[in-house]
């Protein structure tokens, strides 16, 4: 087909940027995954370079246009999904001021008890639909330790924020973003200024806010370069991973649930209320509920499996499927052995009836165990 169109989804998640170009018709073309790394300064905190998400981004596209052999002039736009409530601040040319503060940061628990006393938790419910865990109080968290980097802020910015200014130039975000900030209206799908002014945070400090979906920007010719993407190339406001994974899941009315194994395990259903998230369609919501996931299988295989990480290398094999093989040669149940939530930067993780009989295999069967009793808890919970 000579005038064949082809789109590009993009998910900047807490572990890398993955990148799937697609067909008129939803095929997939080709795909790519750039992986990045957490640090963990203290207990309770997590971080990232900014600058690692837009070096993932070019790589990923890099080898999706490489292995597609299409013609990129025929890619029609891209839109970009992304770990959510990932903060970090930059300055009048968009230059990182510090690293991002990541989703899982714990630091900034005195901040939302603050915002919780100040704002109130049913006015909080009702205007934003967020429960006083959001982005905001990293924010806080900024302005009463690292006042130097606050005062110096010209824009706070979401993983999605951040990429799209570095692909367009623009500082932008949807309301799929921007719902989970603390401080976004989910009636008049603007900022809430009311309570901005009560915490004393400018909202010039914040981006334009577009409905998902919408163009927020074109490709300008520096990313174009690099990328390999062509100039002018239209890029649509997209949402937060969880939002749009439900989105894709056909989340769009009341009934079905999706569930994603991610970093952590989320739940989505359908809503008709804006006390709950912006759904990726403009006007709808989604009821979430979730926990500990992935990441503990994640830790087990960065800090237990040196061995297996340098056997699957030299096998080209996925290091994941010798861990879930050594799983298996555990019973159900791992002789007692119990995860009670997984690694984490809140230091809660905990692994219980460990004894002398117990082999990797069981704590590997552990794991997985735990995370499955987490989708139940999340089931649960809905």
């Amino acid at each position: 087909m000579a005038n064949k169109k082809y789109v590009i989804g993009l998910d900047a998640g807490t572990g890398g940027v993955r990148v799937i170009l697609f067909d008129e018709v939803g095929t997939v073309v080709s795909k790519a995954i750039s992986d990045y790394p957490v640090l963990y300064p203290k207990l309770g905190w997590a971080e990232q370079e900014a600058e690692w998400w837009y070096d993932a981004l070019v790589k990923a596209v890099n080898e999706v246009i490489e292995t597609a052999h299409i013609e990129v002039q025929s890619i029609a736009s891209m839109a970009i999904t992304h770990q959510r409530e990932t903060t970090v601040p930059v300055d009048r040319d968009g230059n990182p001021l510090r690293n991002a503060i990541l989703w899982m940061d714990r630091r900034a628990m005195p901040q939302t008890q603050w915002l919780l006393t100040t704002i109130g938790l049913e006015r909080l419910l009702e205007i934003t639909g967020m429960n006083g865990f959001g982005t905001i109080n990293k924010v806080l968290w900024v302005k009463e330790n690292q006042p130097a980097i606050f005062n110096r802020t010209h824009k706070w910015l979401l993983v999605h924020d951040y990429l799209v200014y570095k692909l367009t130039g623009h500082y932008a975000t949807s309301w799929a973003n921007a719902c989970l900030t603390n401080v976004f209206n989910n009636t008049s799908f603007q900022w809430a200024e009311d309570i901005l002014k009560d915490i004393d945070v400018s909202p010039d400090l914040l981006p334009t806010v577009y409905p998902p979906g919408a163009v927020v920007g074109h490709l300008h010719r520096n990313a174009s370069r690099i990328t390999g993407l062509p100039e002018g190339l239209p890029i649509a406001g997209g949402g937060g991973d969880q939002q749009c994974g439900a989105l894709g899941c056909g989340i769009i009315e009341p009934g079905p649930a999706s569930l994603n194994l991610g970093t952590s395990v989320v739940l989505d259903s359908f809503s008709d209320t804006p006390t709950h998230r912006v759904a990726g369609i403009p006007g709808t919501y989604l009821y979430e509920s979730g926990s500990s996931g992935a990441i503990a299988l994640r830790w087990f295989k960065e800090k237990l499996s040196a061995c297996e990480n340098a056997i699957a290398m030299n096998s080209q094999i996925d290091p994941y499927d010798l861990l879930t093989s050594e799983a298996a040669t555990a019973p159900p149940g791992s002789l007692g052995l119990i995860m009670f939530r997984g690694p984490s930067v809140r230091g809660d993780g905990a692994f219980f009836g460990l004894n002398v009989m117990h082999n990797r295999g069981h704590i590997i069967r552990a794991i997985l165990e735990g995370i499955a009793f987490g989708v139940r808890a999340a089931v649960e919970a809905m």
